[in-house]
């Protein structure tokens, strides 16, 4: 009886080393926590920063058919060179402006004449305009 009784106590203190090994890894190891998994973001368009803008090309005169006026044939008033612009960025069709002061004539055009040079007369100022 005396052997039955040291083998129970051994099982015991081995049940009980384990235990204890088992509390104190649990207790001084950091734990993982499990993370759900992350789903990867949609690519996000990079935006187009893109203001429509004119040159103005003072003391120049672009060169420019009536038939090629946005507003049709002739020109129409505008209070300076900058308004004139401004109303060929806002004209889907104009590429270019051409303003004289005199009158205060405004001519937006749908096409530009890169090709020819042009003129010099203090009175007008022109100006090409990109769109986005």
């Amino acid at each position: 009886m005396e052997r039955g009784r040291i083998i129970f106590i051994i099982v015991i203190s081995i049940i009980v080393v384990v235990v204890l090994a088992f509390l104190l890894t649990a207790i001084l190891l950091p734990q993982k926590t499990p993370t759900a998994p992350v789903a990867a973001a949609a690519p996000v368009a990079a935006p187009t920063s893109c203001t429509p803008s004119c040159t103005v090309d003072v003391g120049k005169r672009y060169v420019g058919a009536a038939s090629e006026n946005v507003a049709g044939p002739g020109a129409i008033t505008s209070v300076d060179a900058n308004d004139c612009a401004t109303r060929c960025k806002a004209a889907p069709t104009c590429q270019q402006y051409v303003y004289y002061k005199p009158n205060k004539a405004c001519y937006l055009q749908n096409t530009i004449h890169k090709d020819q040079p042009p003129i010099s007369d203090t009175n007008f100022t022109s100006g090409y305009c990109s769109k986005c």
